[in-house]
């Protein structure tokens, strides 16, 4: 009866083993699984965070500041340019009537004593004082004689 219960026991054993060596192989693969999975859900994880990367927005950023600085400088410049066309067209335009340049063409500028421009002889009386502005210098002038 004892090498009966010897032999029971050997076989119980045996197969507790059996059982614990089976269960240790599926915690292990188990373990491996969930290892594996956890490691893919970390790279990828890296991986958005690295699509996310502030560093990444600021070399965009900087990129299409520059780009857009450029641009600015090439539009100004443009812009400038038609600027200092219509300024020189207008200089021109403006010299052309200017009355300082009709001087130039032997024309003068007489004015009373007070400043004011005379534009007709009934302005002034004989004996009045009035100063003649021409291209270069003025000239005073006593009325002596007066038509129309």
């Amino acid at each position: 009866l004892s090498g009966r219960l010897i032999l029971t026991r050997s076989r119980q054993i045996y197969t507790h083993s059996q059982t614990v060596d089976h269960l240790d192989r599926r915690l292990k693969l188990a373990f491996t699984i969930t290892l594996s999975r956890a490691r893919s859900r970390l790279t990828e994880a890296i991986r958005v965070l690295g699509l996310k990367s502030p560093h990444r927005e600021l070399a965009r950023r900087r990129e299409e500041n520059t780009r857009l600085r450029q641009s600015l400088i090439t539009t100004m410049a443009r812009f400038l340019a038609i600027q200092e066309t219509k300024v020189s067209t207008l200089a021109k335009r403006l010299g052309s009537v200017s009355p300082l340049r009709v001087l130039t063409r032997g024309y003068a500028v007489v004015t009373d004593c007070k400043g004011k421009v005379i534009k007709s002889a009934s302005q002034v009386a004989v004996s009045d004082q009035v100063t003649i502005r021409l291209a270069e210098g003025n000239l005073s002038a006593n009325i002596t004689k007066t038509e129309g």
